[in-house]
């Protein structure tokens, strides 16, 4: 990583030493930033035209950040709003993500809510959701999508369709490895291919098995037939 020391001096005076943001609000227009550790302290907005690299990026209060973020490490705990893309190599969610930009981790884990209409790459995906979560296209070679457990008086505070509900809605679900319930989607492709309770699937593709729930709503499915003479979706 470059040293803080090396930008110029009205950049360190928007940056503590330590890589912590402060203050509200930060424009730091046509800058690269390159830190160790970045922590947001508690509403802060932070515009930055291009990009900000890092090691590690923590969200622990209401914040809004315009620009790409660039980790190893992406953890968010509250309600965040991101104008731009992220790509990290392992990402946390555990409150109430907002995003306008693709998502690229190698590790996806949320725990949270999830608004992204954008398309969302992963290595793995892991979500156990008890809010409305949304994205665009979700790929990944794993994906798991589980709904919490919730007795009926709990139900009535964390979610309030008594059945369960859907908790993750998508355009399409692509991927190998697929374990997925409380999801509405227009399409799920992938080579194994598990529809559990809860889902609403407009149609299924599968290569090698495929299992649906009796509580679970599927249009069609189908066996995966390649394509002659052009590209196949299935996730390799």
């Amino acid at each position: 990583m470059t040293p803080l020391d090396s930008y110029r001096t009205d950049h360190l005076e928007r940056l503590t030493r330590n890589g912590y943001f402060k203050s509200h609000p930060r424009e730091m227009a046509d800058s690269e930033f390159r830190l160790d550790t970045v922590s947001i302290n508690p509403h802060t907005e932070i515009k930055i035209c291009r990009r900000l690299t890092c090691r590690k990026i923590f969200f622990t209060d209401r914040t809004e950040f315009s620009g790409d973020i660039v980790t190893n490490l992406f953890q968010q705990d509250t309600l965040t709003r991101i104008n731009g893309r992220v790509s990290a190599s392992e990402m946390f969610v555990n409150g109430r993500l907002i995003i306008f930009g693709n998502i690229r981790a190698r590790n996806l884990i949320v725990r949270g809510s999830l608004y992204a209409p954008v398309d969302i790459r992963a290595e793995e995906a892991d979500f156990l959701l008890s809010e409305y979560c949304t994205c665009k296209t979700l790929t990944a070679r794993t994906i798991t999508v589980k709904q919490p457990v919730y007795n009926d008086f709990l139900r009535l505070f964390f979610n309030p369709d008594k059945s369960g509900g859907n908790v993750l809605y998508a355009d399409k679900i692509l991927g190998d490895d697929l374990n997925l319930a409380g999801v509405t989607a227009n399409l799920v492709q992938g080579s194994r291919v598990r529809i559990g309770p809860g889902c609403r699937i407009r149609k299924v593709v599968y290569r090698d098995a495929i299992y649906i729930d009796k509580k679970a709503c599927v249009d069609w499915y189908e066996p995966y037939t390649p394509k002659e003479g052009g590209p196949n979706d299935v996730v390799q």
